[in-house]
C-alpha cells in the first residue's frame, strides 16, 4: 500500500486532502496543510495493478467510490457507462486491502464491503485485470391475494453463501409499487458458475401460502431458488416473483379411484430432477366408492398422477394444469382411473411411444464394470429430450427393468423418484449381463387452463 505521510515535530499527522482536478486514477496530487518547518516527510510509492468492479444495477451501484486506508476516495481511472451509471470502474491499485461503497440512483448505499489487491510483480498494468463482480437479484413480492385485515404480506429472507454461511446483508435497496407489490434489491458478488446462492423467501404468516416463479436462477423450486455467476453471464438480473395468498377457507379435496395413490406435484424445477411433491393435509379412505386427498394450495400450475406403479391401474396424469382453490367449491372429481387388466389402447390415440435411449455410450450400448462397481442405468425417451429440457412439465411412464441373461452376474435397484427415477446397477461377479427395459401404458388426461383442473 502506498504512504505519503507528513508529521509535525511532535509526531502528530498534518491533514492532507487529494486535489480530484488534478489526479488522474495513476497519479494523485495531494495538498497540505503546513503552518511550521519542523517536519518529517515519510512517503512509499509500490507497484500500481489494474482492479475493475463491474455492475448492472441500477438501484443498487449506480455510482462507486473505492477507499484507500486514509479513507479518502480514489478516482478510477476509466468508467464504462451505460446510460450514465457505472457498468465497469477500473482502478489503477497499489497491493493493500480498500473500502468501497456502491449508490443507489436515489443516492442509497446499495452495496459495501472491502477488496484487496493481490501484488503480482510479472503482472501488465493493462492486460492482467483484477476483477469483481457481482449478480443483481431482485426478490418481487406480490400480495394482491393476501387478506390484509387478518392476515399480514411479511417475508421472511433467508441468503446463505455458496461456502454455506448465512448472509447477514440488508437489501441495498427497498421499493413499494403499490400496496400489493414491493422488490428487494441485492448485489451479490459472482463467485463462478456453480458456487451458487441459496435464496429463501417465506412468508411470515402461517395463514399464508406461497408460490414461486424465478428468471435467469441456476434452478428453483418451492423451498429456494440456487443463483450464480462468472465473469462471463453475470450482467443480466436474477429476478425471483413471491405469491403471496391467504389460505382458503376450505382446502382442495380430490377424490380418486380407490388404492389409486394420488400425488401432486409442483411444476418448478430443471429438466430430469427429481418433481417436488405437495403432501396432502388429510387422506381419507372410509368410502367404498373412492379415496379422498385434501390439499392447501395456493393459486398456481401443478402436475396430478394416479395409479401406476404398485396399484391396479394404468398410470393416468393431467401434466399442466392451473388451479384457483378461491373457484372450487365442490370436490375435484379423478376418478377416471382405467384397471390394467381392463384397458385396450385406443388406435385413435395420438402415438406417445418411442425409443429408450440410456446414459450408457450408444456404440453397443455396454458399460464396462468391476466387481463391486456401482453404477446408475438412466432412461431418455427422444421426445422427452426435446420437450423436458424447454419446460419440465411432463411424466414418464413406469419403467420395468429385468436381466434376462447373467443375472448372477449383476443386481438392479431402483432409486429416486417421479421426474427421475433410475436403476442403480451392482457389479456382483465377472460375466456378461444384458438388461431388458421397457414402460407401461400411461393415460394423459385434457384439461381446461382455468380455475378447476
Amino acid at each position: 500500500m502506498d504512504t505519503l505521510e507528513i508529521k509535525d515535530k511532535d509526531g502528530n499527522d498534518i491533514k492532507r486532502a487529494i486535489d480530484y482536478e488534478k489526479s488522474d486514477g495513476i497519479n494523485y496530487v495531494y495538498t497540505f496543510d503546513i503552518t511550521t518547518s519542523d517536519i518529517t516527510i515519510n512517503a512509499t510509492f509500490g507497484k500500481a495493478y489494474t482492479y475493475m468492479i463491474a455492475a448492472s444495477a441500477w438501484f443498487c451501484m449506480y455510482d462507486l467510490e473505492v477507499y484507500n486506508q486514509y479513507g479518502e476516495v480514489i478516482p478510477p481511472k476509466t468508467v464504462v457507462s451505460s446510460d450514465n451509471w457505472k457498468k465497469k470502474s477500473y482502478y489503477h491499485l497499489v497491493a493493500g486491502n480498500y473500502k468501497y461503497k456502491g449508490y443507489g440512483v436515489n443516492g442509497n448505499i446499495g452495496k459495501e464491503g472491502t477488496l484487496t489487491v493481490e501484488k503480482n510483480e510479472k503482472a501488465d498494468l493493462e492486460k492482467d485485470i483484477q476483477a469483481k463482480y457481482f449478480i443483481y437479484t431482485m426478490i418481487l413480492i406480490h400480495s394482491d391475494d393476501v387478506n390484509k385485515e387478518k392476515d399480514s404480506d411479511e417475508v421472511n429472507i433467508k441468503i446463505t453463501n455458496p461456502d454455506g454461511s448465512i448472509m447477514n446483508e440488508e437489501p441495498g435497496y427497498i421499493q413499494v409499487n403499490s400496496e400489493n407489490m414491493r422488490f428487494y434489491c441485492y448485489l451479490l458478488e459472482a463467485k463462478g458458475v456453480g458456487n451458487q446462492y441459496k435464496i429463501e423467501v417465506t412468508p411470515k404468516d402461517e395463514n399464508v401460502l406461497y408460490s414461486v416463479w424465478a428468471q435467469g436462477a441456476d434452478k428453483y423450486d418451492k423451498n429456494a431458488t440456487y443463483i450464480s455467476a462468472g465473469k462471463d453471464n453475470f450482467s443480466s438480473s436474477r429476478d425471483i416473483h413471491i405469491y403471496l395468498e391467504s389460505k382458503a377457507e376450505d382446502p382442495v379435496e380430490y377424490r380418486v379411484n380407490k388404492n389409486a395413490n394420488l400425488h401432486i406435484y409442483y411444476t418448478y424445477g430443471n429438466a430430469y430432477v427429481e418433481r417436488q411433491e405437495v403432501k396432502p393435509i388429510s387422506v381419507d379412505t372410509s368410502n367404498k366408492e373412492y379415496d379422498s386427498y385434501k390439499f392447501e394450495l395456493s393459486s398456481a400450475y401443478y402436475m396430478v398422477c394416479a395409479g401406476g406403479e404398485g396399484t391396479e391401474y394404468v398410470k393416468t396424469c393431467r401434466q399442466y394444469c392451473y388451479v384457483d382453490p378461491s373457484k372450487i367449491d365442490k370436490p375435484i372429481d379423478f376418478t377416471c382411473l382405467v384397471k390394467k387388466k381392463d384397458y385396450v389402447k385406443n388406435p385413435y390415440d395420438y402415438p406417445m411411444w418411442d425409443d429408450i435411449y440410456t446414459n450408457i455410450k450408444d456404440e453397443g450400448s455396454y458399460v464396462n464394470m468391476d466387481v463391486g462397481d456401482t453404477k446408475r442405468l438412466e432412461t431418455f425417451r427422444v421426445w422427452q429430450g426435446t420437450t423436458s429440457p424447454v419446460s419440465n412439465q411432463i411424466f414418464e411412464p413406469d419403467k420395468d427393468y429385468e436381466v434376462i441373461y447373467g443375472s448372477d452376474c449383476i443386481s438392479l435397484t431402483e432409486k429416486g423418484g417421479e421426474g427421475r427415477k433410475y436403476v442403480e446397477m451392482k457389479a456382483k461377479k465377472s460375466g456378461v449381463a444384458i438388461i431388458k427395459i421397457t414402460y407401461d401404458a400411461m393415460i394423459e388426461t385434457k384439461s381446461k387452463k382455468h380455475f378447476v383442473i
